[in-house]
């Protein structure tokens, strides 16, 4: 099977993408009109994380089949991929807008501006955070259809694994509403990503619920889960934030909600 090096590799890619975004160079040097930052986020990282997963999902579908499966194969493949698909399109997306708004658009009030900037932070930051939370949940379903040959050696791994999911997740959604320049969005603009989250978690659950595995045996169950309970996690203390403050659920417009990260 992969090699368990696999999901601690992507992580590694997915911090350095975070670490290039500070990189006064791959910002200001251009090549056919796009900042070299925007040619690793729009080529090279979703291009290495596709290989690097749909490989790893080839090798998950050879192995033997177990007694009990929760969802099909087949089912779970097409959903995976086409998460897959939704992710890129997010980035895709973003990365268009981005660098529009790197022109006077940026702060430009008409229609046109206020479009730009709500397919730049809402629309494309929640495509990207869903595909990604089905993208978990698909491949951990796919692994419990299927005998594991393989076994972690001690809890850390996998402890230490999961966190990383967790912090990078949080990371990318804190970095959302947060910015030296105040270009960022609310908090509440990612109701769909945490809705994907939730929805993730409750297939993950009852799917083990369905086969009842062995964590130990399966390297992205307890990853992945961990992962995913550390934003859901996030979420509850969002909302237990806006009820101690509000006293309400309702979600009401902020003063320059419209301007977003």
């Amino acid at each position: 099977m992969f090699s368990s090096n696999v999901l601690a590799g992507i992580l590694i890619i997915f911090f350095a993408g975070a670490i290039a975004y500070r990189s006064s160079f791959l910002h200001n040097k251009h090549l056919f009109h796009m900042s070299l930052l925007q040619i690793v986020y729009l080529i090279v990282i979703p291009g290495t994380v596709f290989l690097l997963l749909y490989t790893y999902m080839q090798q998950i579908v050879e192995q033997p089949p177990a007694p009990t499966t929760f969802i099909s194969d087949s089912i779970l493949v097409k959903a995976t991929l086409l998460s897959m698909l939704l992710a890129y399109g997010g980035a895709a997306i973003h990365s268009v807008a981005k660098m529009l708004a790197e022109s006077d658009l940026r702060w430009d009030e008409s229609e046109v501006g206020q479009l730009n900037r709500y397919f730049h932070m809402n629309f494309s930051h929640n495509l990207i955070l869903m595909g990604t939370f089905f993208i978990m949940s698909g491949l951990v379903l796919l692994e419990l259809n299927h005998v594991p040959d393989f076994n972690y050696a001690s809890w850390t791994g996998p402890i230490l694994t999961g966190i990383g999911i967790g912090a990078l997740a949080f990371i990318a959604m804190y970095r959302y509403t947060h910015s030296k320049d105040q270009y960022v969005g609310r908090w509440a603009d990612l109701k769909a990503t945490f809705l994907a989250c939730w929805l993730a978690l409750a297939l993950i659950f009852q799917s083990i619920r369905h086969t009842n595995p062995s964590f130990r045996q399966y390297q992205l169950l307890l990853p992945m889960l961990l992962g995913l309970s550390t934003v859901a996690l996030l979420n509850l203390l969002l909302v237990a934030r806006r009820v101690k403050r509000t006293g309400s659920l309702r979600l009401k417009p902020e003063k320059g909600s419209q301007i977003s990260t």
